[in-house]
């Protein structure tokens, strides 16, 4: 039996690691890849010198991201079920003109 798990080398900010799981490659890879230039903008944009500092501070940035991505989400599904609603409306409304046309 073969093991679903397969281990794939990544490179994060000049470090190697060992990676296992069932993620296709090409996707973990592009993980690595977006968490490296945000750890490489991290080091350029402040005087933190420190790899452990340097990735915290990277994921906060990372975290922020997907905190604003959820606010946004949430925003357009709040419209989206206005505009649901209004639209339902409107065919209820036009259901009704079309029963009182039969009925003349």
């Amino acid at each position: 039996m073969s093991d679903p798990h397969k281990s794939i080398q990544i490179d994060i900010y000049g470090q190697r690691y060992t990676i296992r799981g069932q993620a296709p490659e090409a996707y973990v890879r592009e993980l690595a890849g977006y968490l490296d230039h945000k750890m490489q903008e991290v080091a350029t944009a402040s005087n933190v010198n420190t790899l452990a500092k340097i990735a915290i501070l990277a994921a906060l940035n990372i975290a922020d991201e997907l905190f604003q991505q959820r606010r946004t989400l949430q925003q357009k599904d709040i419209v989206l079920k206005k505009t649901e609603r209004r639209v339902s409306d409107l065919i209820e409304s036009i259901e009704g003109q079309f029963e009182d046309l039969r009925l003349e």
